[in-house]
């Protein structure tokens, strides 16, 4: 199996060159968040790291940190995901989704079935955020997450807008909803 996985730190390495020791890793790791969520937008990014980050970084570190730019960054699973909800696994101790698929030997489907409760955990979540209606409206894009660019959520309500034609052409919801 051919498998690569870019693990140079290479965004770490340059932040740390513009702030040595002055950002948890934590820290680093939102400000790559932030600058592959607004590429396009150094205007807002910039805002949004002196929003963040002004009682650790000085305006020049954050200009010079707003036009760093990071590539093959991210991934179709969040953070949240994979350790921020909890289950019992299988081994009977509560644990989240990472640790159980690394102790276990187990795929993320496998957990994802009957036989574990991570499945509820993640409906409850889901339950939590959209709420138990289910409705889709304009008040969840504009809520959550709240670092979107209008950009985004524009492009999002505009999916929204064709999944509730969907629903009322076909006079029902689908039997799977995948949020």
């Amino acid at each position: 199996m051919d498998l690569h996985i870019n693990n140079v730190l290479k965004a770490e390495r340059q932040i740390e060159a513009i702030a040595p020791n002055q950002l948890s890793l934590q820290d680093k790791e939102d400000i790559v968040r932030l600058i592959t969520v607004l590429p396009d937008s150094n205007k807002m990014l910039v805002n949004r790291l002196k929003n963040q980050f002004l009682d650790k970084l000085n305006d020049e570190q954050i200009k010079r940190i707003s036009q760093l730019s990071f590539k093959d960054w991210g991934g179709n699973l969040s953070e949240k995901l994979l350790s921020g909800i909890r289950a019992i696994g299988p081994d009977g101790v509560e644990t989240n989704i990472l640790d159980a698929m690394w102790n276990n030997n187990l795929t993320l489907m496998e957990l994802l079935s009957a036989s574990y409760g991570f499945k509820e955990q993640i409906d409850a979540y889901n339950n939590e955020i959209v709420g138990e209606a289910r409705t889709l409206d304009y008040q969840i894009v504009d809520e959550y997450p709240p670092y979107l660019s209008p950009a985004v959520k524009r492009m999002i309500w505009q999916a929204i807008k064709i999944v509730n034609e969907i629903v009322k052409i076909q006079k029902k919801c689908s039997r799977k909803d995948f949020y």
